[in-house]
């Protein structure tokens, strides 16, 4: 298989996976597929040519946990439906646009059904987050400590993905 066929035909699978992996963030997606094909394509030489799906997948998957720990090192992204699915703009994209509308109709539905899976005191921390506060801020706030804030931060990262991933198994 030449490099050119090999990217050809691990592209898509390769973006889908980070696409996936990293919260349907196509930005974030996007800047992963494309430095796990630059070093695809800088390490063609060095690598078995009938046996390199192993490679790409680990590359693929270094740069995906690279970016999320880019956006989840201080923070919790919490984005409004438009920022994760872009209306698109041609005719040709149509269906993907009623496709669009309708998850963004059923986000809108499950908001409240999310948020009411949180404690009151994951609420008061996701609102703190979203006022952009830092952990020492939000520890003086809440009577806690910064290392505290950070693993709760952590942990309610793990129950909105949770809670996400329940959501969207009823949607799709």
């Amino acid at each position: 298989m030449t490099l050119e066929e090999a990217c050809h035909n691990y592209y898509n699978i390769i973006h889908l996976h980070c696409l996936k992996e990293l919260y349907y963030n196509e930005e974030a997606a996007k800047d992963a597929t494309q430095e796990t094909f630059a070093a695809f394509c800088r390490c063609w030489d060095k690598l078995d040519h009938e046996n390199f799906e192993p490679w790409l997948w680990k590359t693929a998957n270094n740069y995906v946990n690279k970016e999320k720990a880019r956006y989840t090192k201080n923070k919790i992204i919490v984005r409004e439906p438009e920022d994760i699915y872009p209306d698109p703009s041609t005719e040709s994209d149509m269906t993907e646009q009623i496709l669009c509308q309708k998850i963004e109709e059923r986000i809108d539905q499950y908001h409240n059904d999310i948020l009411s899976q949180l404690t009151e005191k994951e609420r008061m921390l996701l609102d703190c987050l979203k006022r952009k506060m830092k952990h020492a801020d939000i520890a003086r706030e809440i009577g806690s400590t910064p290392a505290a804030v950070s693993m709760a931060v952590v942990r309610l990262n793990r129950k909105i993905k949770e809670i996400v991933r329940k959501i969207t198994e009823k949607i799709l």
